[in-house]
């Protein structure tokens, strides 16, 4: 091999090794929606179940996106009850490591009061289902496929989890990979109002 080849891949190599482990470091934001702002969007902090006083601009953007069982899927469906909406892909490493927090955190909290949602972001339903079917899911996963829940959530990085109240406010944002405790108290913390 030439010498710039074997540097190229050298480089190649050094730049994924980067990004691996900048992918597995706890979560790079967690927001306390409020007090660091969001580019575009400045979120009043929370104040029991609900942020108040509520505003359009912490409203959780509506998204009718299909599901992997079939049909379409509105976030207007889960009002009344706390929303953990996860995006993630099937390709993204700390994804997987969500999902076993996901998991944990299922086990952990009632399906009467909270639902749990993940959005894959960009692939098709195949690619999904062949991910999913390995796995233990046992929420809800849409597909976005043309990532246009994505671009309305401003997406940057996977996985990226919101808690949305009973109302559809955001009261917190995620990302990176998310201890479980981390949204428990959280969601806790809305349930007490």
């Amino acid at each position: 091999m030439k010498s710039s080849t074997k540097l190229i891949i050298l480089v190649l190599v050094a730049c994924l090794l980067v990004f691996m482990i900048l992918s597995l470091r706890k979560p790079e934001v967690e927001e306390d929606i409020g007090k660091t702002p969001v580019p575009e969007t400045v979120y009043p902090p929370p104040t029991g179940p609900s942020i108040s006083p509520q505003s359009k601009a912490n409203l959780a953007p509506k998204f009718e996106l299909e599901s992997l069982e079939g049909g379409k899927v509105r976030l207007s469906d889960f009002r009344g009850k706390i929303v953990l909406l996860d995006f993630w892909a099937t390709w993204c490493g700390p994804c997987k490591v969500q999902m076993k927090n996901l998991r944990e955190l299922r086990s952990q909290i009632s399906e009467e009061e909270v639902v749990i949602i993940s959005i894959d972001v960009g692939e098709d339903r195949k690619t999904v289902e062949r991910y999913i079917s390995g796995e233990e899911f046992e929420w809800l996963v849409l597909l976005d496929t043309q990532g246009v829940a994505a671009k309305d959530y401003k997406i940057r990085y996977i996985p990226t989890l919101f808690i949305i109240d009973k109302e559809g406010y955001i009261t917190k944002k995620f990302v990176g990979v998310t201890p479980t405790d981390t949204p428990i108290a959280a969601i806790e913390a809305i349930i007490s109002g």
